[in-house]
């Protein structure tokens, strides 16, 4: 069984890689992008815009440059605008947006083939205080991402060679970068990471229901509160366990079962982390 997923965690990497030489195609070294989305005619052009209208959902298609994505001031209107730098935008460079049954989508230039030079551009998106969303999803490519104090159900983030910065309220998150390097900060139930050399570092106040994180070669840091017992596995090939809760962890072959005190309920959270050769380190909230 061991055999079977250290096979799957190659065959996944293997996958990965061909995928980034498939977008370093697309971009032509940085010097263009093809960016192909649907109802292309539909979407706005702007590049600082103010919305009054409710939506549910956000979906950002970003490349060169970074999203920042963050609660605004109390009363203050959703506001979203880009900063370009390295080069002049052109309307072919300029975003677009569009608000689409309850999904607000941002396109970082016009649909199809567009040549960027040295252009670069940071999204920055401000959410009216209290704003809850219902699910949000973030692509880049050559992308730092961060989301700062934000609340929402579902959190998904994508970044084929950037760092991703995530705090946040939800229910679910996950983060996925070629890479750069992955943090979390959540009380989230579902936790799910996976890169390839970013180093992965997770710091969760209450325990996650549900906790799965997959790297080759960058290490991985848990902060776990220890208030209530966990069962992980730590599948690697090389790495080494470094765990603040070894005295009252106890090993079943592969598994690792932490209890934080003889009445302690039977541990009904369950952790995976599969590396190659990097580091877990688990540590203690204090």
């Amino acid at each position: 069984m061991r055999a079977v997923k250290r096979l799957s965690l190659i065959v996944g990497i293997f996958a990965v890689v061909c995928v980034a030489c498939l977008l370093l195609v697309a971009c032509d070294g940085g010097n263009s992008i093809s960016l192909i989305y649907a109802n292309a005619n539909a979407y706005t052009v702007a590049n600082d815009v103010t919305l009054q209208e409710r939506f549910y959902d956000l979906d950002v298609d970003w490349f060169n440059g970074s999203v920042i994505l963050k609660e605004g001031q109390a009363g203050e209107p959703l506001r979203f605008f880009e900063v370009a730098d390295g080069a002049e935008q052109t309307r072919d460079t300029t975003m677009r947006y569009l608000l689409d049954n309850g999904t607000l989508r941002i396109k970082y230039a016009k649909s199809g083939r567009t040549a960027l030079g040295r252009l670069k551009k940071h999204l920055y998106i401000y959410l009216p205080a209290g704003f809850v969303l219902n699910d949000v999803e973030i692509s880049g490519t050559d992308c730092y991402i961060k989301l700062d104090d934000v609340e929402a159900n579902v959190v998904e983030c994508e970044s084929k060679s950037g760092d991703i910065d995530v705090k946040c309220r939800a229910r679910e998150v996950e983060a996925e970068s070629l890479s750069g390097n992955v943090r979390i900060e959540s009380e989230a139930l579902n936790v799910d990471v996976e890169t390839l050399s970013g180093y992965v570092t997770v710091i969760c106040k209450s325990t996650p229901r549900e906790l799965d994180i997959k790297t080759t070669s960058g290490n991985v840091l848990l902060r776990l509160s220890g208030d209530t017992g966990f069962r992980f596995e730590y599948d690697t090939i090389s790495g080494l366990l470094v765990n603040a809760f070894n005295e009252n962890t106890v090993r079943y072959g592969k598994y690792y079962v932490y209890t934080p005190n003889a009445d302690a309920p039977a541990s009904i959270c369950e952790y995976e982390i599969e590396t190659v050769s990097a580091t877990l380190t688990i540590e203690k909230i204090i």
